[in-house]
């Protein structure tokens, strides 16, 4: 019996272990992406307009750590208003998550 809650105990420290890895790994990169709506489509008569490519994805830069994504993210908003443009949606996402949804194949 004292084996097996040995067992147990090891196994439950190798996932607490691989969780904490993981965790820490996952200071992956970070993306800043500006959506904005694509002219040439919101222009376009309804029976050829294309809903689905109305807002557009791009990305505007990297950054190894959030906090620093997100203080340029608060400086892109910042100089954007400063010039009366009107404000894209700018988003900080993990390099593992794209915004524009799953590739098709």
């Amino acid at each position: 019996m004292i084996a097996t809650i040995s067992g147990r105990t090891a196994v439950a420290a190798v996932i607490c272990w691989l969780t904490l890895a993981t965790s820490a790994s996952a200071e992956c990169a970070w993306i800043l992406w500006k959506q904005t709506v694509d002219i040439a489509v919101a222009m376009a008569p309804p029976a050829e307009r294309d809903v689905s490519k109305l807002l557009v994805w791009e990305t505007r830069a990297a950054y190894e750590k959030k906090q620093a994504c997100d203080d340029a993210l608060a400086t892109e908003e910042r100089r954007l208003r400063e010039v009366g443009a009107s404000s894209p949606k700018l988003v900080c996402l993990p390099d593992t998550v794209d915004p524009r949804g799953p590739k098709g194949k």
